[in-house]
């Protein structure tokens, strides 16, 4: 029974999640002011605040975290379009910035990269080629989360906020879609005799890059690789 109200709260909350950017873009196109727009930065703020409170580091995170709560309720009592912007763009620049140190720390000299590291577990021991081509693979997210933040910044200071909007909320998990079939797609032009991954096996490597972003999976993958 519990592990059943678990599955329906994690699917619960992973509709929720798809759902909020999409409609905090309709608010901010249709410039719907009412109750709507404060559910959104309510809800938008919320999952900002847990972000904070998992991403930074003691003693920092629950001034930060109170920081950005202060700063998105200031914003929608002055100006609710501001406040929304700031409760929507703020976990998606976290979230990118996030990934890009994990996936990018994997990188240095003596560490596994990330798409490497996540090869390994679901597939074992690996060719050499298989190797060196995972290690691009995680140079290629790296440049995806960068290419996220970039454009969000440069569409923030030289765009309408509908065209912001747009890449942000909508365009994002489309565009990570694209990159991630895309790879799929072009594996074998690169690596003879390429590994292939299940459903089950994608679903295992998001939970497992979601844990490492949370530094919860940082132990299981250091007990694996030992």
């Amino acid at each position: 029974m519990r592990a059943r109200l678990r599955s329906v709260l994690r699917i619960s909350l992973t509709l929720i999640i798809i759902a909020l950017p999409l409609i905090t873009h309709f608010a901010l196109t249709a410039e719907q002011w009412g109750v709507t727009a404060y559910a959104l930065i309510l809800g938008q703020a919320t999952l900002g605040v847990w972000l904070v409170l998992t991403l930074v580091r003691q003693p920092y995170k629950y001034v930060a975290a109170a920081a950005l709560l202060g700063c998105s309720l200031t914003l929608s009592i002055l100006h609710l379009k501001s406040g929304l912007v700031l409760s929507s763009g703020l976990p998606h620049a976290l979230v990118n910035f996030g990934l890009l140190i994990v996936f990018g720390l994997s990188l240095r000299p003596g560490q596994t990269p990330v798409i490497t590291a996540l090869s390994h577990q679901i597939h074992g021991d690996l060719a050499p080629t298989i190797d060196r081509y995972t290690r691009r693979v995680t140079w290629s997210w790296c440049l995806f989360f960068l290419f996220e933040l970039a454009g969000s910044a440069l569409l923030m200071a030289f765009a309408p906020v509908a065209w912001w909007s747009f890449f942000v909320n909508v365009l994002n998990a489309p565009l990570i879609a694209v990159l991630f079939v895309g790879e799929k797609l072009t594996r074998s032009f690169w690596v003879t005799n390429p590994p292939r991954e299940r459903l089950s096996d994608i679903v295992q490597m998001v939970a497992w890059v979601s844990g490492r972003l949370t530094k919860r999976g940082r132990r299981g993958l250091s007990a694996r690789e030992s």
